[in-house]
């Protein structure tokens, strides 16, 4: 069968796949197939990024996206649909990319092959695969393997235009263009691509005949040129709004706004990047393929190897970039994928080419046989995967817990019923959503925030949207997330984003309650603000906040703190409802303001001090000059809201005893990590200097008499000092009432 027959079965099977995929429509709101659909639905209507709205992701993984989404009906399922069957599709031509530059002979034939194999193991296997893998398979919250498709993509391509132009001008202006088009994929991995490209632009102007430096400036030029025009185009001639977006307000906020708030995640200073960084991608030993291959090439130099280490480079400096940019946590997955799939494809390689001497030697009906058998395999994974696609829609269609709605083009649970009711009978009112999801899919329309959510309303765009909701133009309609529904990212929003929940609670009230959202109706007269009051401020023996309120509740919190003088260090105030991952109770402020309003949760007595940290305190020790401190009581009712009030507990109260604190979220049980949560093991005790000076590297730890394991390092997290320890998770729920702690040197 020829290659053209066995890439249309793939390209069948992945579409199977992921219409699979795109059956029911997800309820979580705050994951990114709502984030991915946003921009999309805003392409279709004719916004560009830019002038009408701001995608988080970069504008050429939306624009790539787009023309899958529209052929598939535009749609949140055609969404679902285009996130996965690109991810899948670049997984694909990532894998087939470095096998053509792996094998010089039957480069096609190879690339074919080893393409095939992969895509037939994720059919017959999928999900059931390893996370290493599954994490290049699925789009994500973030479409992480979109964005780091773009060194496959280049790469290759650059290959062609080096290897088979003799014109040294055609194959500048090849790079060049590919150099430029990388510049508009994502923040994150299309500028080390484009640099690197450059780079082999020069390298291989070098190797031209009769060279002449000035040539060193076509490629660059070109670059410039293809980014402009491009980047002009694509965002309707408002460049200058996109690139303010994308490098100033994203790269300026990120690092401090999205958590985790633990020293551990962040990189403070030159010295994280041997200690942290560079380790994330090199464990496990993986990381080396890329210098053993380097080694290698200097040996027996090749473009095909210079290729394959310039996507790895791309790859690296991408996720590192991301890293530095914002914190740590799975940046590297790319780029060990790269080390693994280059480490499978060699060594297939050179066993396919001491089987083809063998094959050779068969009688001639085996390898006639050998051509068809690809196809013969691919057309029975397809029609099985068919008839699970098949069966899957006849289940939802039958299924008297699911619905259909047609303007999702997929089902939701009958829970929802009434909420879509809801939404049909107001599609005509101004709506804006926390985070774009359910009503905007279904009624098509946008809200006041030029962003998918208001979490990525940052920078100057968080200002102009402040503006949009408030004043007459407000919407009649804000639809915000339960507490219940998710209690570490809900109460982090409105933690984070108090500008927002502020405009909320003063003009709206509660109308409409969905399993998983809160819709709000705008009052016809705010809500009377309650007047300010002075807190007292003790700044020995460490920052804190003394707020002398009567009953427990929400308040509103006014501080005047100046920022850190080192822009990598993060003040911390403790707000009593920030709880995504390790933050347990601490909120990030931002470090480019000296005025801070958030709001925190609070109770007489103890419980009515906050205390101010930093991100660092023994590493960066930062003056935290708390000039000035107000409060009011948020002046809002929340009747009818059962899950409103965030699960205040005494064990968020810094305890002045050494041992464990009994701290209970979704990933801690009595401050231990639970079994499925995804933290290693860990201690979690007060930060101070008793528990700094016992809790120290290779010491011993003991709970209840057992040794649980040997300290690795310690990490500050606001007010706590995270204790990390090596060996196995330790399940909290079999350890008994006696939780008593000890640490010794063995």
């Amino acid at each position: 069968m020829s290659y053209l027959g066995i890439i249309l079965l793939d390209l069948l099977i992945i579409a199977v796949i992921s219409l699979r995929q795109a059956i029911d429509i997800p309820t979580f709101h705050l994951d990114g197939a709502f984030q991915t659909a946003s921009g999309l639905f805003r392409l279709a209507d004719g916004q560009l990024p830019g002038r009408d709205f701001y995608p988080y992701l970069g504008i050429g993984v939306l624009f790539t996206l787009y023309p899958v989404f529209w052929l598939a009906g535009s749609n949140m399922a055609a969404s679902l649909f285009a996130a996965q069957f690109v991810t899948l599709l670049g997984s694909l031509l990532s894998v087939s990319s470095l096998a053509a530059l792996v094998r010089k002979r039957d480069r096609l034939k190879f690339a074919v092959v080893s393409g095939t194999i992969m895509l037939t193991a994720i059919a017959l296997l999928w999900p059931e695969l390893p996370p290493w893998l599954m994490e290049r398979l699925a789009p994500g919250n973030s479409l992480r393997p979109l964005r780091s498709l773009i060194p496959y993509v280049v790469f290759g391509l650059a290959y062609i235009a080096i290897r088979f132009s003799a014109n040294w001008l055609i194959s500048q202006i090849g790079l060049g263009s590919l150099a430029g088009f990388a510049l508009l994929w994502s923040n994150d991995f299309g500028l080390p691509t484009a640099l690197l490209t450059l780079g082999l632009a020069g390298w291989h102007v070098q190797h031209a005949q009769s060279w002449k430096t000035s040539k060193l400036l076509v490629a660059p030029c070109i670059a410039a040129i293809v980014a402009s025009c491009s980047i002009a185009l694509s965002t309707g001639f408002s460049a200058a709004a996109m690139l303010r977006y994308n490098f100033l307000d994203v790269a300026g906020d990120q690092y401090w706004y999205f958590g985790p708030w633990i020293e551990d995640s962040r990189i403070l200073g030159l010295e994280d990047i041997f200690s942290r960084l560079i380790p994330d991608f090199f464990a496990n030993g993986w990381g080396l393929v890329w210098p053993a291959l380097l080694a290698m090439a200097i040996f027996r130099p090749s473009l095909e190897i210079g290729a394959i280490l310039a996507i790895g480079a791309s790859l690296a400096g991408g996720g590192m970039l991301a890293v530095i940019g914002g914190h740590r946590g799975g940046y590297e997955a790319a780029y060990i994928f790269w080390c693994k799939t280059v480490l499978t494809l060699f060594g297939f390689a050179f066993l396919s080419t001491k089987l083809e001497a063998y094959w050779q030697r068969l009688p001639p009906l085996m390898p006639c046989l050998g051509k068809w058998l690809p196809a013969l395999l691919l057309i029975t994974v397809l029609g099985r995967n068919y008839l699970e696609l098949t069966a899957l829609r006849r289940d939802a269609s039958s299924d008297d817990k699911r619905f259909l709605v047609s303007e999702l083009g997929g089902y939701l649970p009958i829970a929802y019923r009434d909420y879509i009711a809801h939404i049909k009978s107001n599609r005509q009112k101004t709506v804006t959503e926390e985070y774009w999801g359910l009503w905007s899919a279904t009624t098509r329309r946008f809200g006041a925030m030029p962003v998918d959510s208001v979490i990525h309303a940052l920078g100057d765009v968080r200002t102009r949207a402040r503006q949009n909701l408030s004043g007459s133009s407000a919407p009649q309609i804000i639809v915000t997330t339960t507490h219940e529904f998710s209690t570490d990212w809900q109460p982090w929003s409105m933690s984070a984003n108090w500008w927002f929940y502020r405009l909320l609670f003063e003009n709206y009230e509660p109308d409409f309650l969905s399993p998983s959202t809160i819709a709000w109706r705008r009052l016809a007269t705010s809500n009377r603000e309650a007047d300010w009051q002075k807190c007292s401020i003790a700044q020995q023996p460490s920052p804190k906040l003394n707020l002398p309120v009567l009953q427990e509740g929400f308040y509103e919190v006014e501080i005047a703190l100046p920022a850190p003088s080192n822009r990598r260090n993060i003040f911390l105030v403790r707000n009593n409802i920030n709880d995504p991952g390790l933050s347990l109770g601490y909120l990030a402020l931002s470090p480019y303001q000296d005025k801070h309003q958030f709001i925190a949760y609070l109770a007489p007595g103890q419980n009515a001090s906050l205390d101010v940290t930093s991100l660092a305190p023994r590493r960066n020790p930062e003056s935290i000059a708390i000039a000035a401190c107000s409060f009011r009581p948020v002046n809002k009712s929340f009747d009818g809201i059962n899950d409103w009030k965030p699960t205040f507990q005494p064990p968020h109260t810094l305890a002045p005893s050494n041992e464990l604190l009994p701290i209970n979220n979704q990933y801690l049980l009595n401050g231990l990590p639970r079994i499925e949560a995804p933290l290693p093991p860990l201690l979690i005790v007060t930060n101070n200097a008793a528990n700094s000076e016992r809790f120290k590297a290779k010491r011993h730890v003991l709970i209840a008499n057992r040794d649980i394991g040997q300290i690795t390092h310690l990490s500050s997290a606001g007010g706590f000092l995270l204790v990390f320890l090596n060996g196995s998770k330790i399940d909290p729920t079999k350890l008994g009432q006696d939780l008593s702690l000890s640490v010794w040197d063995k």
